[in-house]
C-alpha cells in the first residue's frame, strides 16, 4: 500500500479482496416522540476538522506559545511537542479520527437545545498518517443506511440516546462509520452546533467561493444569510453558519424580520403561509449549490479556508486555540490534539485530500443513501491507506475531442479505463476548435498527480489547473474531476487506433 502504516494494528488486503455486504433490511428505527426536531438544519457546523484547522493553522507550535496554551506542563513535555510530536501516539504511524457536527433540537414548545438526544448532522472521517504527513477527510452523507445495535437506520441517528436507548453517543457512531468503511475510528471530536461560527469570527473572517447565490434562512435561530455568486469574505459567524449548513431553496416569501408571510389556516386550522411563484421556485431549484453533496464540499472547502485564514493568526494562537477547544468534545486528551498540531503545522490547504461516500438515495421512504460499495472500498483504499491505484477508480474524467477526427475521444476514454483503471467517458460531440495542443485539466490540486498519469498514459498532453470555483458536489453540473480536450498533436494517433479495432 505503497509503503503505508497500519490501522487499527492491521494491514488492509488488497481492495479485491474486500468484500461487503449490504445490511440486512430490518425495520427502520422508530421516530421520537414528545420533541420535535428540525429537519434540514445545521450540516455545517462543522466538523472538528474546523477546530483541528484552526488549531494546526494557529502557529501553536511556536516554543514560546506552549506555556500558555499547555501551563503545567514539563519544559520536556513542551519540547517534545515540538521534537517529537508522535510520542503521544505511542505504537502509531497513523490515526483516524471521527468529525462530528452535531445539530439542534427543538421541544415541542420549539425551544432549541442541544445533550445526548441530538442527531449528528456532519460526519467526516480524518486519517492522519504521521509519516508521510498526509491528512485526507471522508465525508459521509447523514442519511446513510447503517445497521448496528441490531436496528437498520439512517446513521445520524446513532449519536441519539432518544433514538438508541442507553447507546446513542459517538461510540455507536464510530461502530456504524465501521459497518460502512470497514474502519473503526481510533478517536472522535464532537462539535457544538455553532463551532464554525465562532472560530471563523476569532480567525477574523475567511475567503471562500460559491458558484451560485445562496439564501439561508432560520427564523427559529434568527438567522438569515445571503451571499453572492463567486468570491465572498466570510467576516460574521452567521454568515459561517449559512454557507455550511445551506442545502436547499427557501419556498417561502419572508417579512422584513425573516419570518414567513402568514395569509391564513386551513380548514384544520394549519397555518398557511405565502409561497414563492411557481416559476420563481423553478428558477431557485436550478442552484448549484443545492442539495447535500454539494454541502459537503462547501464544508471541506470552508476547513481549507480556515487552515489559510489560521496561519496569519500566529500572535493570537492562544486566544484561538482557546475557542476552539471550548467548541468540542473529544476522547482526545489535550497534549494530543497540540501534537497533531505540531506535527501537521506546515500542512497547506490544497494538500488536504477529500471525498465524499458515492451511492444513491432510495426512491422510497425513509429515502436512505445506499453506499456504492465498491466506490466505497476504493475511496477508503485511497484517502485511508494512501492507495493511489484505488484513487483512480473514483476520479472522474471526461474527455472531448476538439478536432474533426472520428473515434479518437472514445479511444482515449477506453484506454483511461482499461489501463488506469479511470472512471472515464468520452463526449461525442466535443468543441470543434481545432486545438492544436492537448490540454489535461484538474479541479482540485489532490487531483495533479492523476492528471499527470493520464498525460503519460495518452503519450502527451500539457496539464493545468482550472483556476475556476470548485464545482464539485453540484447538482445540475455532472462536474468531471479532470477534463482532457484533444488537440490534433494526440488525436490522429488516437483515431487511427480506434479505426483499427
Amino acid at each position: 500500500m505503497n509503503g503505508r502504516s497500519k490501522v487499527n494494528g492491521k494491514t488492509p488486503p488488497p481492495p479485491q479482496h474486500r468484500r461487503a455486504s449490504a445490511p440486512a433490511p430490518l425495520p427502520p428505527v422508530g421516530r421520537r416522540t414528545g420533541r420535535r426536531r428540525k429537519r434540514g438544519n445545521p450540516l455545517g457546523k462543522l466538523l472538528g476538522l474546523g477546530a483541528l484547522a484552526a488549531v494546526v493553522a494557529g502557529g501553536i507550535w511556536a516554543g514560546k506559545m506552549f506555556p500558555k496554551l499547555l501551563p503545567g506542563s514539563s519544559v520536556r513535555d513542551i519540547l517534545d511537542l515540538y521534537n517529537n510530536p508522535a510520542k503521544f501516539f505511542p505504537k502509531k504511524d497513523q490515526i483516524t479520527v471521527l468529525l462530528i457536527g452535531k445539530d439542534y433540537s427543538y421541544d415541542k414548545n420549539y425551544q432549541r437545545y442541544t445533550g445526548k438526544s441530538s442527531r449528528a448532522d456532519s460526519i467526516m472521517l480524518l486519517s492522519l498518517d504521521f509519516k508521510t504527513r498526509h491528512v485526507s477527510a471522508l465525508s459521509i452523507p447523514r442519511d446513510t443506511r447503517v445497521r448496528v445495535a441490531g436496528n437498520t437506520g439512517k446513521i445520524n441517528a446513532t449519536l441519539s440516546n432518544d433514538t438508541y436507548p442507553g447507546r446513542g453517543g459517538p461510540a455507536l457512531l464510530c461502530e456504524a462509520v465501521e459497518d460502512i468503511t470497514g474502519i473503526k475510528p481510533d478517536y472522535y471530536i464532537a462539535v457544538k452546533p455553532d463551532a464554525v461560527g465562532n472560530l471563523v469570527k476569532e480567525l477574523g473572517g475567511v475567503d471562500v467561493e460559491t458558484i451560485d447565490a445562496i439564501e439561508y434562512n432560520d427564523f427559529k435561530a434568527g438567522l438569515h444569510v445571503k451571499l453572492p455568486k463567486g468570491p465572498v469574505h466570510i467576516a460574521t459567524a452567521d454568515e459561517a453558519i449559512g454557507y455550511c449548513r445551506y442545502r436547499e431553496i427557501d419556498p417561502y416569501v419572508r417579512n422584513a424580520d425573516g419570518s414567513a408571510v402568514f395569509v391564513g389556516k386551513d380548514s384544520r386550522g394549519v397555518p398557511l403561509f405565502k409561497r414563492k411563484s411557481p416559476a420563481e421556485i423553478s428558477a431557485l431549484n436550478q442552484c448549484q449549490e443545492n442539495g447535500d453533496t454539494r454541502r459537503m464540499v462547501r464544508q471541506q472547502n470552508m476547513i481549507r479556508a480556515m487552515i489559510a485564514s489560521g496561519k496569519r493568526q500566529i500572535l493570537h494562537a492562544d486566544t484561538l486555540v482557546d475557542t476552539a477547544l471550548k467548541q468540542f468534545d473529544t476522547n482526545l486528551e489535550r497534549p494530543q490534539i497540540f501534537a497533531i498540531a505540531s506535527l501537521y503545522r506546515n500542512t497547506q490547504p490544497d494538500q488536504v485530500a477529500s471525498g465524499t461516500l458515492a451511492g444513491a438515495f432510495e426512491k422510497h421512504k425513509p429515502f436512505f443513501f445506499i453506499p456504492d460499495r465498491r466506490k466505497t472500498e476504493a475511496l477508503v483504499q485511497w484517502l485511508v491507506y494512501g492507495d493511489e491505484k484505488a484513487a483512480n477508480r473514483v476520479t472522474t474524467v471526461a474527455v472531448q475531442n476538439a478536432t474533426d477526427i472520428s473515434g479518437a475521444a472514445r479511444r482515449a476514454a477506453e484506454l483511461l479505463r482499461a489501463e488506469g483503471n479511470f472512471d472515464a467517458d468520452y463526449v461525442t460531440d466535443g468543441p470543434k476548435t481545432q486545438a492544436t495542443a492537448t490540454t489535461i485539466q484538474f479541479t482540485r490540486a489532490v487531483n495533479k498527480p492523476r492528471a499527470e498519469m493520464i498525460a503519460k498514459l495518452l503519450g502527451g498532453g500539457t496539464v493545468k489547473k482550472d483556476l475556476g470555483p470548485d464545482r464539485s458536489g453540484s447538482l445540475s453540473e455532472n462536474v468531471p474531476d479532470i477534463t482532457v480536450v484533444l488537440g490534433s498533436d494526440l488525436a490522429p494517433r488516437l483515431g487511427e487506433q480506434s479505426a483499427l479495432r
